[in-house]
């Protein structure tokens, strides 16, 4: 595991979402607009309030493990289409 990804971790499990976004370059629609969200909705998780579970697994996903949101997007329906045979 790489320095960057390592340190990448360390922010997401001690919470620090704007950290995380600032040590990626990013600004927050650039970071919070990966995982779908408004600037301004990724604005206040920034400033203390909850962010939900889901939301904290799509920024881990893509921010912390590097998984593209399409290819999440293309795994749930291949999965999706094996339960349905």
């Amino acid at each position: 595991m790489s320095d960057q990804h390592q340190h990448r971790r360390t922010l997401f499990v001690a919470g620090d979402m704007r950290a995380l976004r600032r040590s990626m370059g990013l600004n927050q629609a650039d970071f919070w607009g990966a995982v779908s969200i408004t600037q301004s909705a990724g604005s206040r998780y920034e400033s203390g309030r909850r962010t939900p579970q889901p939301i904290l697994e799509l920024v881990r996903l893509i921010h912390v493990e590097g998984i593209k949101l399409a290819q999440l997007q293309r795994e749930h329906v291949l999965e999706e289409m094996r339960e349905a045979a």
